[in-house]
């Protein structure tokens, strides 16, 4: 136990004499990119994070679907703090009425109801496309409001 002490300790002290230091650096933009059900289109989701005080905040999405770039108005549903990407869910709806793309970002800390905690349940961002993908208004569903 001591050796390892003392050998990581020389290894800090011959980085810093180097000048080199390790940073963390979290990603600023996460990107999907994907088919639809049939594999003809293509979707793309583009997120920017941006990370006052250590904390990752959703500042803009867009989203490209088949040949049509529609910007989410995050602005009018207050900040999406700390989005979990890699729960997202992203479904295409194909039916007689065209196709439908339904996208899914769950965000924030476990809801403190029963439900929410069996279920390890946060607060979603849900963002529906129209046939010619535009973007519906962005809703927040709370795992804890019954909805």
């Amino acid at each position: 136990m001591r050796i390892a002490i003392v050998v990581a300790g020389l290894l800090v002290i011959a980085s810093s004499a180097l000048g080199n230091e390790m940073f963390i650096v979290p990603p600023t933009e996460v990107v999907f990119r994907g088919h639809d059900a049939y594999g003809d289109g293509t979707y793309e989701i583009a997120a920017e994070i941006a990370y006052p005080d250590n904390n990752a905040i959703l500042t803009a999405l867009r989203i490209a679907i088949y040949d049509k770039q529609s910007t989410v108005d995050l602005e009018s549903i207050g900040p999406i703090s700390a989005p979990d990407f890699g729960a997202i869910e992203i479904v295409n709806d194909i039916g007689v009425y065209g196709s439908y793309f339904y996208i899914r970002i769950p965000f924030g800390e476990v809801g403190k109801c029963r439900k929410a905690r069996r279920s390890h349940s946060k607060p979603e961002l849900r963002i529906k496309t129209r046939e010619n993908g535009s973007v519906d208004e962005p809703q927040i569903l709370d795992p804890c409001d019954g909805s």
